[in-house]
C-alpha cells in the first residue's frame, strides 16, 4: 500500500488515516442508521474501494453549515442546533465520494457518487443521538418497557448528551469519542440485556446532577 488511503470500519464506528503502513491518525465515526449497501435509495453505507471525487469548503471555519453542498453562512453550536432540531447537519468539509468497482459501487442502481454519498463533519453528539433514536424506534416497536440495563444507558446517554450541549466545546475534545463510547454501549445493552459498570466520568455524570 503506497500514498495516502482512509479506511471506514463501520463495526468499529472509525474512520483511519494511513500514509503507507503507516497509521496517522483515527476519528469517531457516524455511518448511516441502515446500515451497509449499495442500492440507491437505500440510504445505506457503501462497501468496497473508492476514491475522493470532489472536495469542498476548503478554507472555510470549523462547525460551517452545508445544505446541499453550500455552505450557508452559519456556523453550527448549541442555539443553532437548538433552534432546528430537525436539520440533518452536514458541517466543515465534504469528501464526495466515487466508487471504483462496477458492479458493486460504480454505474446503474449502486453508483456511489449518484447517490450522493460524503464523508463530511457532524456534530460531536451524532452517533449517540443515532443509537439513541434506533433504542427508542425498537422499544415503541415491542410495546414493552425497556430492560433496566437498557434504561440505565438510555439515562447516561440522555444526562451526557445534555451536558455536551450545555458545556459545548469545554469538554478538551472529548464529546465526539465519548458519544461513540456511549452509543456502543448503548447497542450492547440492547443485544445482551446486560449492565455494564459506570465508568468514572459517567459516575461524575451523574454527581453533577445529583449536587444540582
Amino acid at each position: 500500500m503506497s500514498g495516502r488511503l482512509l479506511r471506514v470500519d463501520l463495526a468499529g464506528q472509525r474512520l483511519s488515516l494511513f500514509e503507507g503502513e503507516r497509521l496517522r491518525a483515527s476519528y469517531p465515526v457516524s455511518t448511516a442508521r441502515n446500515g451497509p449497501g449499495e442500492q440507491r435509495g437505500s440510504g445505506c453505507t457503501p462497501r468496497g474501494w473508492h476514491r475522493i471525487r470532489i472536495a469542498i469548503g476548503a478554507g472555510l471555519p470549523e462547525n460551517t453549515v452545508f445544505v446541499g453542498r453550500r455552505p450557508t453562512g452559519e456556523i453550527y453550536d448549541a442555539e443553532l442546533a437548538a433552534r432546528y432540531p430537525e436539520r440533518d447537519w452536514i458541517l466543515t468539509r465534504i469528501l464526495w465520494l466515487t466508487g471504483l468497482e462496477p458492479g458493486r459501487n460504480r454505474g446503474g442502481e449502486c453508483d456511489t457518487l449518484r447517490r450522493f454519498i460524503y464523508i463530511h463533519g457532524c456534530p460531536d453528539s451524532a452517533p449517540l443521538a443515532e443509537a439513541l433514536t434506533q433504542v427508542i424506534g425498537s422499544v415503541v416497536a415491542s410495546g414493552a418497557p425497556p430492560a433496566p440495563a437498557l434504561a440505565m444507558e438510555v439515562a447516561t446517554a440522555v444526562l451526557y448528551l445534555q451536558a455536551a450541549f450545555e458545556e459545548l466545546g469545554t469538554d478538551g475534545g472529548q464529546t465526539a469519542s465519548r458519544a461513540v463510547h456511549l452509543a456502543q454501549r448503548l447497542q450492547r445493552a440492547q443485544a445482551s440485556g446486560i449492565s455494564e459498570p459506570l465508568e468514572s466520568w459517567m459516575e461524575d455524570l451523574y454527581r453533577s446532577v445529583s449536587d444540582s
